[in-house]
Parts: C-alpha cells; structure tokens; sequence
C-alpha cells in the first residue's frame, strides 16, 4: 500500500510540471509564469507528502478517527429517533422548546 500511496503522490505531483514543461520546450505555450507555482507550491507538496505515508502515526490516528466515528453513528439511531420526532414549527415558541425539552429528556432516559 505503501509503494501504490508513494507512486500516486509522485505521478500526481510531477506529470502536471512535466506536461508544462513539455508543452513549453515544444513552443505550444509559455510556461514561464507556471514555473514558480510549479517550484513553490506543487512540487514541494510531494515532499510533504513523503513522510506522511511512511510515518505509522498518522494512519494510527486516522484509525482511532475512524473508531470513534463508528462508535458515534452506532449511537446515531437514538438521536435520529429523536430528530423526528421534534416538530419545530408546530405551536408558539415557548411550546415548541418545552417540546424539545421533552424529547432530550425521553432520550436520556432511554439511554
């Protein structure tokens, strides 16, 4: 996974400047204003990129991300229950809130 990651990082970062380039050697457009985006901004993007894909840290966070997402959705069902159950529009202001408070307080007790 690694290599695939490393080689897609590299195609995506050097094909562009490589085109550029080609096109302005070939006379087709003058690439001179692009050389500077290409120099600052795109290129060292793949440096950047490099130890990001060797480093385990980053993928061990984006797992404990992942977790705790799948751990909130599994929860997800109650409060969705709840959502439609509120209906926002019907009644006065002060109904409407003693009606969300209703409903916080049946899912409390459900959980």
């Amino acid at each position: 996974a690694v290599v695939s990651t490393q080689s897609t990082a590299d195609f995506v970062c050097w094909v562009p400047f490589t085109v550029v380039c080609s096109f302005h050697y070939l006379e087709v457009l003058d690439a001179t204003p692009l050389y500077p985006l290409f120099s600052i901004v795109i290129l060292p993007i793949n440096s950047v990129i490099n130890p990001l894909i060797y480093n385990k840290t980053l993928k061990n966070r984006l797992i404990t991300v992942c977790v705790f997402l799948k751990q909130q959705f599994a929860k997800a069902p109650n409060f969705f229950v709840w959502l439609k159950g509120i209906r926002v529009a019907d009644g006065t202001p002060d109904q409407v809130q003693e009606n969300i408070e209703m409903r916080e307080l049946q899912v409390i007790n459900n959980i």
